[in-house]
């Protein structure tokens, strides 16, 4: 709780200053097709969370299982997505860039996807050994470019990250291992004062801000992460055994499979698979008549639920290969209904208004 009010502090102060700056340094987003938000509202958000952690950790002085160099990394990443919101970066850029933070984080850090768990039933995990490396890599990318992609209506970024930290947050006490808990909490703490900003929650509520590209990609790498430290063991120290593999895809659940829905249903119809377009699972709600705060809503609670699902399979012991069995069924699930999601919003809105 120290650690979460002591980082809303600091989130409070960075970001009001870093709002006198934004017009300055035009950090500011500007109306267009897939944008309709009035005026032009200031890109600061991901800038302060950064800040907001480094800050913190600074002053504290914690000790944590993260080099120097993951810092550097997040501190680039927030670079690239200061760029990108004002340049609008070639995907092929940004991709380079990810997966060089990727290999060097790898390297750096001494740690990848070398497990996968006992997904087969059996008592020992299946190791992949160096398998795992590009694995990790493919891991990270996809990680900041779902949250990227989430980031379509005001909280939705910050609400879905949030419960991916309370996940880990939840399973560290659980198992007793409280390592990352400071980590998960600033972060918390940071999103809270975000989302006070973003939301126009009083007393934070005279000016809006967004996360922007810095925020969403900074947010995706720092969760990939945590997920990575959590679940695999490092190549050199003991391994934090805070929650299976299988259980990390639970707390990383609706970015990840609104992810892998939306670029199967983009090279399907022969486009790009990174062409930005508006068949998200938030964009399909606001179609069947939903407002962007009851999506957020139902979008939170259902990202909620997966995460606390998540729990209770492995806090209840329950087999991996069960969890995976399960995480796969709402998988094809959700997928099956996003592929379907103009027949489903139609019947819908029938259904409406024949009750009206």
């Amino acid at each position: 709780m120290l650690f979460y009010l002591y980082s809303i502090l600091i989130a409070v102060f960075i970001l009001f200053t870093l709002k006198r700056v934004a017009v300055p340094l035009r950090l500011l987003d500007r109306p267009c097709e897939r944008k309709m938000h009035e005026g032009m509202i200031p890109l600061i958000g991901g800038i302060g969370v950064y800040f907001t952690i480094v800050v913190a950790f600074l002053s504290l002085n914690l000790s944590i299982p993260v080099s120097n160099m993951f810092f550097l990394c997040t501190g680039v990443i927030v670079f690239l997505g200061v760029l990108d919101d004002k340049y609008d970066l070639k995907v092929s850029v940004r991709l380079l860039v990810q997966i060089i933070l990727s290999v060097v984080l790898i390297t750096f850090e001494d740690r990848y996807i070398s497990s996968l768990g006992a997904i087969f039933g059996e008592l020992v995990p299946l190791e992949i050994g160096i398998i795992g490396i590009p694995l990790t890599v493919i891991a990270i990318i996809a990680a900041i470019n779902a949250f990227n992609m989430i980031d379509g209506i005001d909280g939705l970024l910050a609400c879905t990250a949030s419960v991916t930290f309370l996940g880990i947050l939840i399973m560290s006490f659980v198992v007793g291992d409280l390592t990352l808990v400071p980590f998960c909490a600033l972060m918390l703490g940071a999103l809270t004062v975000f989302l006070m900003f973003n939301l126009n929650i009083k007393p934070l509520s005279k000016t809006k801000i967004f996360m922007g590209d810095a925020g969403s990609m900074l947010i995706g790498l720092i969760v990939i992460w945590l997920l990575v430290i959590g679940s695999q063991p490092s190549q050199n120290s003991a391994n934090l055994d805070v929650f299976s593999p299988v259980t990390a895809l639970y707390f990383i659940a609706i970015p990840l499979m609104d992810l892998v829905a939306i670029m199967y249903r983009r090279i399907k119809k022969g486009s790009s698979p990174f062409k930005a377009d508006r068949d998200h699972i938030h964009h399909i709600f606001m179609r069947m008549g939903a407002t962007p705060r009851v999506t957020l809503c139902v979008i939170s609670i259902l990202s909620l639920s997966v995460m606390l699902l998540g729990v209770c399979l492995e806090a209840f012991g329950a087999p991996e290969w069960v969890s995976l069995i399960i995480f796969c069924f709402i998988f094809a699930l959700y997928v099956h209904t996003i592929q379907h999601a103009f027949k489903f919003t139609s019947l819908v809105n029938k259904i409406l208004k024949e009750k009206v």
